[in-house]
């Protein structure tokens, strides 16, 4: 468990209501503060240093990982959960699979090229029960 004391937890983007993501960056957030961690839900611009306390980022492409690193916004001892899709907004043409079974393969062997330590996290999804992808 991360270290109430030590850390701050930003869940980035997604403030306004409407986005898929707006759903569980809000649990998440509530999650968060029932559970007596500090944490913001912030636009990248609002994205801020606390004295003596390194910040936890969850965030996916608003700003994504590459922003973060880029723009000097994370530092060391920052720690990033990056919500695993297939590339988003840097998508090279690279093509993962059709099927769940090849996806599956595909990221097996796959290799981020960041020079940090990342944690990503996805959940599985089914097009069956959602009427805008079905």
């Amino acid at each position: 468990m991360i270290d109430r004391d030590n850390y701050v937890i930003y869940l980035c983007g997604y403030t306004q209501f409407g986005h898929t993501n707006w759903y569980p960056w809000k649990k998440f957030f509530e999650v968060f503060e029932h559970l007596g961690y500090e944490v913001y839900w912030a636009s990248k611009q609002d994205i801020r240093r606390h004295e003596n306390k390194k910040n936890v980022y969850i965030t996916w492409c608003d700003p994504d990982t590459i922003e973060l690193l880029n723009d000097g916004i994370y530092q060391d001892g920052d720690i990033i959960f990056h919500k695993l899709v297939a590339f988003g907004q840097y998508d090279s043409g690279i093509e993962w699979g059709d099927t769940m079974e090849e996806c599956l393969e595909f990221f097996k062997n796959f290799r981020w090229y960041y020079r940090y330590f990342l944690c990503g996290w996805w959940c599985r999804t089914s097009e069956r029960n959602c009427v805008e992808t079905s």
